[in-house]
């Protein structure tokens, strides 16, 4: 079962490549848009809930609420939905680590406090606030054992009981969800896919052995959301390249473009990663102490500048006279 895939956006509108951050621009890339998320959103969701919540006008809200030190651990998206005649938020976010987190419930208590803490900011004088449905995608391999209730991680007896908070989350454990199950859920192409590589990809040796049960959905995906799939699967799997340009050019011209260019891209942009690295190492050794922003500097620059850049090095005599 599948939703209805929306129609690819403009060409200037397409997410950029995740190759910084694979996991975050898979997720914030895939479920980051509301058409894909509201799919999951459908899928898991208690029925008499879902249908409550005007899913179909789901609108994504900027910010993250992750602690700053769990960022390479946690990506998180918040999206508003009409729910009756009010609004409910709903927050999503991505476990990526490879074991649960056991403070998970506290963690997402802490979160969705912040959430409410932003909209008093935003909406002084409400005299309510919105309900937040938490939600937690877990793609690791260890089976999710943690509880899902904030009161079973609070030491209680009959008489602390009704001073210790009620808080659960909702949990998609990805790696527990069989192939049917996952076939027969109302998601888009680029959803399924999704979760497809987030189960299989990460290390593995081999994706061109699990890729063929999914072509209906490869040749379906739309050709801005293979993209990013693609990206993540050529960054996180150990499947030669090769062979994964390979199988995928032999679905059809637009995926063969898409193999062949996301390829190219990857290895420009590992080609500009080591020339920045290179420069980085150069300028340590002739100027020692660099100023903070010089790093920054060098990564955002484009091939053809830090090239010019990597010249002026031989005769410079300071720093200035390089980025100057």
């Amino acid at each position: 079962m599948t939703a209805a895939e929306p129609p690819d956006p403009p060409a200037e509108s397409v997410t950029p490549s995740v190759a910084g951050q694979p996991h975050d621009g898979l997720f914030k890339g895939i479920l980051g848009k509301p058409e894909h998320a509201a799919s999951e959103l459908r899928s898991i969701l208690p029925a008499g809930l879902a249908s409550r919540l005007d899913l179909d006008q789901l609108e994504q809200v900027d910010g993250s609420f992750v602690d700053r030190a769990l960022r390479q651990q946690h990506t998180d998206v918040l999206f508003r939905a009409r729910l009756d005649q009010g609004d409910a938020l709903i927050y999503v976010l991505l476990e990526h680590q490879s074991t649960p987190d056991r403070w998970m419930a506290l963690r997402m208590c802490s979160y969705l406090t912040r959430i409410w803490t932003r909209h008093l900011e935003q909406h002084p004088g409400v005299r309510r606030l919105p309900p937040i449905i938490p939600i937690v995608v877990y793609q690791g391999r260890a089976p999710w054992s943690p509880p899902l209730d904030l009161i079973d991680l609070i030491g209680t007896d009959d008489d602390t009981v009704g001073f210790a908070p009620r808080f659960s989350y909702l949990l998609d454990d990805l790696h527990r969800l069989g192939v049917e199950e996952l076939r027969s859920r109302p998601l888009t192409h680029a959803v399924r896919l999704s979760f497809v590589l987030m189960r299989e990809a990460p290390g593995s040796e081999h994706l061109t052995r699990v890729l063929p049960d999914w072509r209906t959905d490869l040749e379906a995906v739309r050709r801005s959301d293979l993209v990013i799939l693609w990206t993540y699967a050529l960054i996180v799997s150990n499947t030669p390249e090769p062979e994964l340009t390979d199988f995928l050019a032999r679905l059809g011209p637009e995926a063969k473009e898409v193999a062949m260019t996301t390829a190219d891209v990857l290895r420009a942009e590992g080609e500009a990663r080591g020339r920045a690295d290179t420069l980085l190492e150069q300028l340590d050794i002739k100027f020692s102490d660099l100023p903070t922003d010089i790093e920054q500097k060098v990564r955002t620059a484009p091939t053809s500048q830090l090239e010019i850049w990597t010249r002026r090095i031989l005769t410079a005599n300071t720093i200035d006279d390089i980025f100057t």
